[in-house]
């Protein structure tokens, strides 16, 4: 998956993306009709990378010219110039074109072929079927979203919605991470509601010879599936001084397609947080993980590190166990 990003200062970025379904023969890594991401906004790091997808996306990104700055969308396209096969990854970008950089053939983000420097000044039209593929793209919860699929609009999965992202008493800060773990052990991980007692720093490690998985609610959606829990707090440090310790946390986590999925936290009866997943398999056995957390207390930007940190905190103990499980796969 390749995707550029609008930046803060409204630079058009463009992706390049191939795709290569014979690279790694009847191993599926991903579902194609679906959404994947790469990108925060507002990143700026020049990054060249290998990803695989049921597929090899091999993607680069430029940072676009003031020219382009009316427009200030993100494009993806296909990495491959349908002329000579040089990487678009590898040229860059003039104005809203992304520019080959074997013969200088220039590419709208539609795909199309818009100049081909070797007819010289005051050429005809480029025929229309001189165009490499185009992708949709989404922007939304800080990131950049690509579907790869050949499915029309009309029939193609939703995103996850992130309902909080904009609603008055909620406050939304995005990580990310990588975990070098097959996305399905991610996944499976998130759903699984034993593993805290064992692994997270809320857990006792065995400890407490009364320990059982709590019964369970099953929760259905029109896209997944999941599980919410009942038990007693075992918050501790800082979060102790402010939850009320009488009242049960409510937890559960549901996915969202193949890649995707949410974990909602009730502290308590005022306070929540909330964690939305996006995965994005990079390659057999690596993930991205873009994670989106809302929380509706400390809503005050100062307090985002005190979320982030809790996040890698989490992530890291996760870590230690989904890294080492075999098979990988």
């Amino acid at each position: 998956v390749l995707a550029l990003e609008r930046g803060p200062d409204d630079f058009l970025l463009d992706l390049a993306v191939q795709r290569d379904r014979d690279l790694m023969p009847g191993v599926v890594l991903a579902d194609v009709d679906e959404w994947v991401l790469l990108r925060k906004l507002g990143e700026r790091r020049a990054e060249r990378t290998l990803l695989l997808g049921r597929a090899s996306e091999h993607h680069g990104f430029e940072r676009g010219s003031r020219e382009a700055r009316s427009h200030g969308l993100a494009r993806c396209l296909s990495n491959v110039c349908i002329h000579r096969c040089a990487s678009l990854a590898d040229g860059w970008v003039t104005g809203d074109r992304v520019v080959c950089p074997y013969h200088g053939w220039e590419f709208a983000g539609s795909g199309q072929c818009q100049r081909i420097p070797s007819l010289g000044p005051g050429q005809a039209p480029v025929p229309a079927r001189v165009r490499v593929d185009a992708y949709p793209v989404q922007e939304r919860y800080g990131i950049v979203f690509v579907f790869l699929g050949d499915l029309p609009e009309a029939e193609r999965p939703p995103l996850m919605s992130v309902p909080e992202w904009d609603q008055p008493g909620w406050r939304c800060n995005t990580s990310e991470f990588s975990l070098q773990a097959n996305y399905r052990r991610v996944v499976e991980n998130a759903l699984d509601p034993a593993h805290a007692e064992y692994v997270h720093v809320v857990g006792r490690r065995g400890t407490d010879p009364n320990y059982s998985v709590p019964a369970y609610d099953v929760v259905e959606s029109e896209w997944g599936a999941g599980m919410e829990v009942r038990f007693r707090s075992q918050a501790g440090g800082f979060w102790k001084h402010f939850r009320d310790q009488s009242r049960e946390t409510v937890a559960g986590t549901t996915f969202h397609g193949p890649s995707q999925f949410v974990t909602r936290i009730h502290i308590d009866r005022k306070m929540s947080v909330y964690q939305y997943a996006f995965d994005t398999p990079v390659d057999l056995f690596t993930t991205r993980s873009f994670l989106v957390s809302a929380r509706n207390f400390f809503t005050a930007p100062l307090f985002d590190f005190v979320s982030e940190r809790q996040n890698r905190v989490i992530v890291e103990e996760d870590r230690r166990v989904i890294e080492h499980l075999e098979p990988p796969v």
